[in-house]
């Protein structure tokens, strides 16, 4: 059987930390998944975008998850 492919996936995000926790919940388990970076445009709640992929890193224990955030909006 072959290996499986190890792989990174990228999340954008503008204005949405209450939908977060979904998407990395369903990522998280995914054995083929390496990483999980997400990458914040400046958003106006990204106090509570920190606070909701903290506590899903806590909540997993786990070290897939990378946050950059922006303090400018730098678009699309």
């Amino acid at each position: 059987m072959k290996d499986r492919p190890s792989i990174s996936i990228a999340i954008t995000t503008y204005n949405r930390h209450d939908m977060i926790g979904g998407a990395l919940v369903n990522l998280i388990d995914d054995d083929r998944v390496s990483e999980i970076i997400i990458c914040d445009d400046a958003s106006a709640d990204v106090k509570d975008l920190v606070r909701a992929v903290d506590n899903i890193v806590g909540i997993y224990n786990t070290t897939k998850i990378k946050l950059i955030t922006h303090s400018d909006n730098v678009g699309g």
